[in-house]
């Protein structure tokens, strides 16, 4: 699995093998960075992600390991 941000103010959650999108995450401005955690100490069984915005803001998610399409707000961190 691996995650893409774009201008467009989405990321994009991907699943290998295949290529598929499985999930879109839709945020409030453009995504100029991600940074995907599969494996975080303290979270066993979900992915941690990371998404800096165009206005220094960076949004933080969780899925469980075994429903990638659900992506849970974790918290903003402000500029």
């Amino acid at each position: 699995m691996f995650a893409t941000g774009s201008r467009d103010k989405t990321i994009k959650i991907w699943a290998v093998p295949g290529c598929k999108n499985v999930a879109t995450i839709k945020l409030p401005e453009a995504v100029t960075a991600v940074e995907f955690a599969p494996q975080v100490p303290g979270h066993d069984g979900e992915h941690v992600l990371a998404a800096g915005l165009e206005d220094g803001r960076i949004f933080l998610f969780k899925c469980l390991l075994d429903k990638p399409e659900e992506w849970v707000p974790l918290g903003e961190i402000k500029r």
